[in-house]
């Protein structure tokens, strides 16, 4: 990963309530893992329709993708990005919709999932 790119722990930190527990909890498993592409498989497999990815899920597949030092840090990578293209093909499909935001005031009544706004 290149350092430029690097996002600090505390950013992750404060994603959910309990974060530096989930953050610790993440590191620990995936350090100890003796087959990290069997706990990501698991992770991954975590995820409901109705709320998406626990909130330990979450945080043991954002600490896989920060590990650069480890030997299945590739495989581990590649399973986490295909199964986000198959996911995204399944609910968004192929298709790609261009969108200008207009903003009138600080506020948006669509709550539109990808939106980091909402």
């Amino acid at each position: 990963m290149n350092p430029k790119s690097f996002v600090d722990d505390h950013f992750y930190e404060t994603l959910y309530s309990n974060s530096k527990e989930l953050t610790l909890s993440a590191k620990n498993a995936f350090q100890s893992a003796p087959d990290k592409v069997e706990l990501i498989q698991k992770a991954l497999q975590c995820r409901s329709t109705e709320s998406g990815l626990p909130d330990l899920a979450s945080a043991t597949l954002l600490c896989s993708i920060r590990n650069n030092g480890d030997a299945q840090a590739q495989e581990v990578r590649q399973l986490i990005l295909e199964r986000s293209r198959a996911l995204r093909q399944q609910l968004w499909g192929a298709d790609v919709a261009i969108m200008v935001p207009l903003e009138i005031s600080s506020f948006c009544a669509s709550n539109c999932t990808f939106c980091g706004w909402r």
